[in-house]
């Protein structure tokens, strides 16, 4: 190996190390999860890290997400969800399917159905579902507040 191909590998690691998303949440399941879109190798790991920004998605098997405060989602078979922020805000939001959802006593986690807020009890489970005929917005949830409309032009005749 080259002296430059070595200097660019070494750059290009130390620039993920220092780039990547801390993990929020860590996500433990069977076969059949995708997590940031790439099947994940789920014999022999126990748990991998979730950060703000990734989509989980299961197909056969349900699989569960703890957050680091506590808070806990078993995401149920053949469902999606994602981990959205907004500076120390943070979001899950189902996209499809189901899932349980269990928020400890200092959750600041909110949760979402589709666009719809979910609301719940800390300490408490509830089951939601995504509502099959809802589009999701593409965008994360702290960019869907409700803006004022712009004013109408006057006519002078």
């Amino acid at each position: 190996m080259n002296r430059s191909s070595l200097s660019f590998g070494l750059l290009t690691f130390v620039t993920t190390i220092v780039f990547a998303a801390s993990p929020v949440a860590k996500v433990t399941g069977t076969e059949g999860l995708l997590l940031r879109g790439h099947a994940v190798p789920t014999g022999g790991v126990n748990s991998w890290p979730v950060a703000a920004g990734d989509e989980i998605a299961t197909s056969a098997l349900a699989t569960t997400i703890q957050f680091n405060d506590g808070s806990r989602v078993t995401l149920a078979s053949n469902s999606k969800a994602k981990v959205e922020s907004n500076g120390d805000k943070l979001a899950f939001r189902l996209l499809a399917g189901a899932m349980r959802l269990a928020p400890s006593a200092t959750s600041g986690i909110s949760f979402y159905s589709a666009n719809s807020p979910v609301k719940a009890v800390p300490n408490q489970e509830v089951t939601v579902t995504a509502p099959a005929s809802t589009p999701v917005v593409d965008k994360p949830v702290f960019n869907n507040i409700m803006k004022p409309a712009a004013p109408k032009p006057v006519s002078r005749k």
